[in-house]
């Protein structure tokens, strides 16, 4: 939707050695990213900078996580200008200084559906069984820098084309999602370099790209989720304006937000 302190304090300098081939990256991979601790309860912080269908704006992004739910809340200085969570196929999205959002149930007309969605929010964790099944049987071909693993999972929008870069450390490069027989709206996801966080190691940052729009995170820090408990957003004001997704402003939001135009197959 702060996974990321320096682990070298407890670590070292020392960087796992290179795999000699793709199954052995493979393994690196997803002995570190795909293991029961990548979906561990966390909180974390970061700067986002976004550019959505030539809008472009940047809010400091906190976060919590814990199983298959997430809570993000938006800062701009000390002003709060974004409530977002993400519970099960649960989302309630609020813009709050026009105290206006949209709230309902993601259903499989709604891009990747949840399952993608949760993949596209957390892309750091490959924990999911579809997406780890998906790198386990993708066929692997030689890039420059590793590897591009190729496959597919079926998830409750149907069959999603994966395609992962990896370097030969077993540390992820870019993501590609695509819904099979649909790659030209395919949603990108670029990674730099793994750093040391107090919860594991994470990526330094995360560009997120699909269609007109782009998304860049900067990590500064990630670290336990105090007691292991997500604590959810207060409810809105009666006052606000909350929309369902069915309505078509509420589906123009939701798509901007998180890449193509939800439900416009229903509209």
């Amino acid at each position: 939707m702060s996974a990321f302190l320096l682990a070298l304090v407890g670590g070292g300098c020392a960087h796992k050695p290179a795999a000699s081939d793709a199954s052995a990256a493979r393994a690196q991979f997803l002995a570190e990213r795909a293991a029961p601790a990548a979906g561990a309860a966390v909180r974390g912080v970061g700067d986002i900078d976004a550019d959505i269908a030539g809008k472009g704006g940047s809010f400091e992004a906190r976060w919590g996580s814990q199983g298959e739910s997430l809570v993000v809340i938006g800062y701009s200085g000390p002003v709060r200008v974004l409530d977002a969570t993400l519970l099960a196929d649960s989302i309630f999205v609020a813009i709050r200084p026009k105290e206006f959002g949209v709230a309902g149930v993601l259903g499989p007309a709604d891009g990747f559906g949840v399952d993608g969605l949760r993949l596209l929010l957390r892309p750091w964790d490959f924990g999911a069984p579809w997406v780890r099944e998906a790198i386990e049987r993708a066929a692997a071909d030689p890039v420059e820098g590793g590897w591009r693993l190729r496959g597919q999972g079926r998830t409750d929008a149907g069959d999603v084309t994966v395609v992962l870069d990896i370097t030969p450390r077993g540390e992820p490069r870019r993501l590609e999602i695509a819904r099979a027989g649909d790659p030209g709206r395919a949603a990108v996801v670029r990674y730099g370099a793994l750093r040391g966080f107090a919860a594991g190691r994470y990526p330094r940052w995360v560009e997120w790209s699909r269609e007109d729009a782009r998304v860049r995170l900067d990590v500064r820090e990630v670290a336990p989720l105090p007691d292991a408990r997500l604590r959810l957003l207060p409810a809105a004001s009666r006052d606000w304006r909350i929309v369902a997704l069915d309505d078509p402003e509420g589906a123009s939001m939701l798509g901007r937000l998180i890449g193509g135009e939800a439900r416009k197959e229903k509209r």
